[in-house]
């Protein structure tokens, strides 16, 4: 058993699931698997989440189960097309009261994850954390942030070369510009937001480089 089954093993049997754990895990994995998928995978960007929750958040948060299925399935439905937030959000409702989730975490988990597109900040610091997890890898040392730099350009092949250096520079220029902070919570944004911030700027220089 790998880590991130081992770690949806517990989260099922905390949440009082029905049935056996593999059902909801081979569903899990048949979602992240799907094609054209390089960084936002469940062994990928999902895993690195989970290892993020428990290094950096499990203590700190109110209602631990409710932000961990936030960020097991916030990526569980993407069209590289649209922003597909919303789809996650539906799918994880039908996910978790399928296998019996308390309603209220399952209310909860579907309001935190319409707030991964990060256009909006909630009032809810536990929704606050699991962003900030989705946002940690910004704060990586260089080499992983370039990682995930180039996997996202994988992902979105299909857009011209032009066509992406303008939006993503749009993208990165928001989150530097446009925001008070990168991170929402006092402890990421103590520790980690001047790396992130070192790391963007550098993304935008390379991506106007002629």
């Amino acid at each position: 058993m790998n880590y991130l089954e081992e770690k949806f093993k517990t989260l099922w049997r905390y949440s009082g699931c029905n049935g056996n754990y593999q059902n909801g895990f081979r569903e899990l994995v048949a979602k992240y698997n799907r094609p054209k998928r390089y960084y936002h995978t469940l062994d990928g960007h999902i895993k690195f989440c989970v290892y993020t929750f428990f290094d950096h958040i499990v203590y700190q948060v109110k209602d631990p189960i409710s932000v961990l299925w936030q960020l097991m399935l916030h990526d569980a439905v993407m069209n590289f097309h649209r922003s597909d937030d919303i789809k996650s959000a539906e799918y994880a409702k039908e996910f978790l009261s399928k296998y019996g989730v308390n309603a209220r975490v399952v209310k909860k988990v579907t309001k935190a994850i319409i707030y991964h597109d990060h256009r909006q900040n909630p009032h809810d610091e536990d929704i606050a954390f699991g962003l900030d997890a989705d946002l940690f890898i910004l704060a990586q040392p260089q080499d992983v942030f370039d990682k995930y730099e180039s996997d996202v350009r994988k992902e979105y092949a299909w857009v011209e070369e032009l066509t992406f250096r303008k939006e993503r520079t749009e993208i990165l220029s928001n989150f530097l510009n446009n925001r008070p902070s990168i991170f929402l919570t006092s402890y990421f944004k103590n520790r980690y937001e001047q790396q992130a911030r070192k790391n963007l700027k550098r993304s935008i220089l390379k991506l106007n480089k002629k």
